[in-house]
């Protein structure tokens, strides 16, 4: 079906366009689509195998450019630790046996500040270009998920099979809290 164009004018659409409702009625489509194309290789396979192996949670810390740059910091702030130490106690709290699967684009800090060391699984990049969607293989392999105020990590916990764990996301999403997140965050999803 071919769409109308709209009267030829000049259309200035501002927003982020992200919710689940655009595309709800495809998930099980997008879930065998967004795949690699080659399959996980062995690095990625690994982490696969240990997911699989017991309880896991999913932990994404994104810190990047919301840190670094102050244009990206005045619309994204920065997930606190506080966050983290809630949700991870949320998780430990329905299941003591679970292993936390760390996502980071700052593994330094991840691991100098996230408690429980000792189930922390930190997920080592290969530095090549198809990283992104080894990782998010991964992320959705997770049976819980603990997402930053990230779109990659919004996608690992969307994409997952959600019929029996859980995702915690941060109530604040955007600085700006005047602008809606409804269409956003699933309603099952919880807020921290």
């Amino acid at each position: 079906m071919r769409l109308p164009l709209i009267n030829r004018r000049n259309v200035y659409l501002m927003g982020y366009w992200q919710s689940y409702k655009y595309f709800q009625n495809i998930h099980p489509l997008l879930q065998k689509e967004l795949l690699p194309i080659e399959g996980l290789d062995k690095h990625h396979q690994t982490y696969l195998n240990a997911i699989n192996d017991g309880s896991s949670t999913m932990l994404h810390v994104r810190r990047g450019d919301y840190v670094q740059l102050r244009s990206a910091a005045e619309i994204h702030n920065v997930v606190d630790l506080n966050y983290y130490q809630r949700a991870m106690r949320y998780a430990l709290e329905r299941d003591p046996s679970t292993r936390f699967f760390v996502f980071s684009d700052d593994l330094q800090w991840a691991k100098s500040h996230l408690p429980y060391t000792e189930r922390l699984v930190l997920i080592e990049p290969q530095l090549r270009g198809d990283d992104v969607i080894q990782e998010l293989v991964l992320m959705r392999s997770c049976q819980n998920h603990i997402i930053a105020n990230s779109s990659l990590s919004w996608w690992g916990a969307w994409l997952a099979d959600q019929s029996s764990g859980f995702v915690l996301t941060p109530s604040r999403w955007i600085s700006d809290l005047a602008m809606s997140v409804e269409d956003l965050l699933p309603r099952q999803w919880i807020r921290l």
